[in-house]
């Protein structure tokens, strides 16, 4: 794989930086859960290279079925098919009349439309760069990626998701948040994927910076699988199965061959793109990738083709009594569930997760929708953009050249694929 040139890195002010890329919540600790095992997991082999070697505790793993139900494509692939040229029009022309309320014009909106069931989609760009499928970094969207892959884990018996972690970290960290008062016998996984674990929200204090909720949800994936948290991402989530082409951890793999360079990034009129964003490559955020890709992985997420067993989706998308409305620095996120947020736009329920850089991705199951946004600026807020987008998307739904796939709705309108059919020309996981 070709290697990325080494970045320069550059300083910012620690505040600036770390109370926006650490987004997440606090609540009382469950004080019932029951401890667990932490024997590492072998997954399948990769050929992505990685920046790290595997966890050096990692001993007698035992066998993760990450393969056995792969159900083969047995048709062609669908054809990627383009929306109504009007409507492509009307998208462009949001993006364009959002580009006054980026702060600075060297920036560029990017965006990704998809319709999931015939892949019918859409890019656009605006501003400075052309390029609307240029990757980007997606900051705390890469959470989404954290949290269903540690479900994974959960519904392949590698531990339960109301174990604690006093069984699952390293004796380095658990000493870290033990001599920070918490009582790690008493945190649960789930915990930790809702931001329920009142744990301190180290971007406005001083204690271990580490100790972020959804690295911890990292150190957990590594020492399970025994695999670098990248490698054990791309295997778990099945990368390469989704059609998942232009996704990688900027600090953990290499950019795909032919990777075009990431988008420039900034903090108003402050560029952020030569900034060293290690501080956010463990669990918390860190991947970059194009809008398409992203789409796809959401679509596929709240779909049910990421998880062999349909009432795990269920589980991802259980929202704690405590996480209703929730907002961060005065901007409403929803409903919180693991690694998602529950909104409602023009009268339809999506499921999104936001990130530092003025990204958001959301997916409206039941309107078979999903739209990515980036400003590529963190003062820029895109879920207005995105919500237009749904909503023109929605209006000139006829226009579409499309019908929409068979869907069952589950609880609190999370939806998952009906039809083994349509499963099997894509050459997606027919759950079992």
């Amino acid at each position: 794989m070709r290697r990325r040139p080494t970045r320069k890195r550059v300083t910012l002010e620690a505040g600036v930086v770390g109370c926006a890329l650490l987004v997440a919540g606090c609540a009382s600790v469950d004080d019932s859960a029951p401890s667990a095992s932490s024997r590492p997991i072998s997954t399948a082999n990769t050929d992505v290279t990685t920046a790290s070697a595997a966890a050096s505790n990692a001993t007698d793993p035992i066998e993760l079925p990450t393969t056995s139900t792969f159900e083969p494509s047995t048709t062609a692939p669908v054809a990627e098919q383009r929306l109504d040229p009007q409507l492509e029009q009307r998208l462009q022309a949001i993006l364009d009349a959002a580009m006054p309320s980026m702060l600075t014009p060297e920036a560029t909106l990017q965006a990704a439309v998809l319709v999931g069931s015939t892949d019918t989609s859409w890019s656009g760009a605006a501003g400075r760069d052309d390029d609307a499928n240029r990757p980007f970094r997606m900051a705390s969207v890469g959470k989404t990626f954290t949290a269903a892959t540690t479900l994974r884990l959960v519904e392949s018996g590698a531990f339960a998701i109301d174990d604690t972690i006093d069984g699952l970290l390293s004796a380095e960290t658990l000493a870290l948040l033990s001599g920070d008062g918490y009582r790690v016998s008493e945190i649960t996984v789930e915990q930790l994927l809702v931001h329920t674990a009142g744990l301190f929200d180290y971007a406005f204090g001083e204690g271990s910076p580490m100790l972020q909720r959804y690295v911890l949800l990292g150190e957990i994936i590594e020492r399970t699988t025994g695999k670098p948290y990248a490698a054990a991402m791309r295997e778990l989530l099945g990368y390469d199965r989704l059609g998942l082409e232009q996704v990688w951890l900027e600090h953990g793999e290499n950019a795909p061959p032919g990777a075009p360079t990431i988008s420039r990034s900034f903090f108003t009129t402050t560029e952020l793109t030569d900034l060293d964003f290690s501080i956010d490559a463990f669990g918390g955020g860190g991947l970059a990738g194009t809008g398409p890709d992203i789409a796809r992985f959401f679509e596929a997420l709240l779909g049910g083709e990421v998880f062999d067993d349909p009432s795990t989706l269920d589980l991802m998308l259980r929202i704690p009594a405590t996480n209703m409305g929730l907002e961060e620095f005065g901007i409403p996120f929803g409903d919180g569930a693991s690694g998602l947020y529950r909104i409602e736009i023009a009268g339809n329920t999506c499921w999104n997760h936001r990130g530092f850089l003025g990204t958001i991705a959301l997916a409206c199951p039941a309107a078979d929708l999903t739209v990515v946004v980036t400003t590529n600026t963190a003062t820029t807020e895109p879920l207005a953009i995105a919500s237009d987008l749904v909503i023109a998307m929605s209006q000139q739904r006829a226009q579409l050249r499309t019908v929409p796939a068979a869907r069952r709705t589950g609880p609190d309108g999370g939806a998952q694929a009906a039809g083994a059919a349509v499963n099997r020309r894509r050459g997606r996981r027919t759950p079992t």
